[in-house]
């Protein structure tokens, strides 16, 4: 049973702890990057490029979490930093993606798509809603594990309620994700085959 627990356990850590990197990932932010300053062309891909730059440190070791604020809050250095222009459309990109007014800010702090929400970010708000179904879903893995429910300490129960609220964080982030990727595959170029096309 340990053996089982320990499996499904590094499972799941594996699951969030990779996640991190991705969580409202490129496709979200390339998205909202579209939307910018210039439609298409070179400066268009530097805006996008940019709006993907502020997560490419979140998974380096000990000073990922100190660059990642600093991407993400500290923002305006790299925009006064820009001077030719090709460097402005990435600092555009960049600034879109900030945590204090930006992409990150209305995911994470205040949504500004839900009217009526309290001030919590789209995705908190989206994740806490999630989060039962998710607990639940955990559990029954658990159970299914035999990893026991009985007795003081409610092991399946606990480990499950400890779980759920960052898996559904990841969750929704990936669901938005993939929404954007589905969504926009379908107004690609004829230029650009389908998978079915490339496949034969």
């Amino acid at each position: 049973m340990k053996k089982q627990l320990r499996l499904v356990c590094v499972a799941l850590i594996l699951v969030v702890s990779a996640q991190v990197a991705f969580g409202w990932a490129n496709a979200t932010h390339s998205y909202l990057a579209k939307s910018l300053g210039t439609r298409s062309g070179y400066q268009n891909l530097n805006e996008l490029y940019g709006a993907v730059l502020p997560d490419a440190f979140n998974l380096v070791p000990d000073v990922g979490n100190y660059l990642d604020g600093q991407s993400h809050n500290n923002f305006m250095a790299v925009v006064g930093k820009a001077w030719r222009c090709d460097l402005k459309s990435v600092a555009f990109g960049f600034a879109s993606h900030n945590a204090a007014w930006g992409a990150d800010f209305t995911a994470h702090q205040a949504a500004r798509t839900i009217p009526g929400v309290p001030p919590i970010g789209w995705i908190i708000y989206k994740a806490e809603l999630l989060k039962p179904s998710v607990e639940a879903a955990v559990k029954g893995i658990l159970l299914d594990a035999d990893i026991p429910d009985e007795g003081p300490d409610h092991l399946a129960s606990q480990i499950a309620a400890v779980l759920a609220p960052e898996l559904s964080h990841n969750l929704v982030e990936i669901a938005v994700d993939i929404l954007v990727k589905s969504t926009r595959s379908g107004d690609r170029s004829k230029n650009v085959p389908s998978s079915k096309a490339a496949a034969t």
